[in-house]
């Protein structure tokens, strides 16, 4: 009989030890399933933080480069209204040609509205061209605002 009651004591604790290691068993799947939750979604976040990182790169990129080549082409702009039509012809000429190859050469970085203002710039000076006397400055002012305020939208 003795040797039946300590089989039951050793049964009962291993029971109880079973019951506790599939307690544990259990905490152990839910730890670990956690983490491996938490590692997927990690893993998941920084995916588009750095896409998002790239675009916000890729961005200030082509903002600078657009910036860059909107003030080379403002200040040949600028630089045509100290010309007039009749002693500098050649030279107006000239940076008309340049500013208009530079706007095409660079469609991508200019917006639109601010590609059809920039030719109207140009066109006014090729009539100011064939004919001095059409230069008015008041218009070439309010061409460069409506440039410069188109720009700064």
């Amino acid at each position: 009989m003795n040797n039946i009651g300590i089989l039951k004591d050793l049964l009962q604790t291993y029971a109880d030890d079973i019951e506790k290691n599939n307690q544990l068993l259990i905490a152990l799947l839910v730890f670990i399933s956690i983490n491996f939750l938490t590692t997927i979604i990690n893993i998941i976040s920084q995916h588009k933080l750095k896409s998002k990182d790239k675009n916000i790169i890729s961005f200030k990129i082509k903002e600078q480069k657009r910036i860059s080549i909107f003030e080379s082409i403002y200040i040949k702009l600028d630089k045509m209204t100290f010309l007039d039509g009749r002693t500098e012809s050649e030279e107006l000429l000239q940076l008309i040609q340049n500013v208009e190859k530079l706007i095409s050469k660079n469609k991508l970085y200019i917006h639109k509205k601010n590609r059809k203002l920039m030719y109207d710039i140009t066109d006014y000076f090729k009539t100011t061209l064939t004919d001095y006397r059409k230069k008015d400055y008041s218009k070439e002012i309010k061409l460069f605002d409506k440039l410069s305020s188109n720009f700064a939208k």
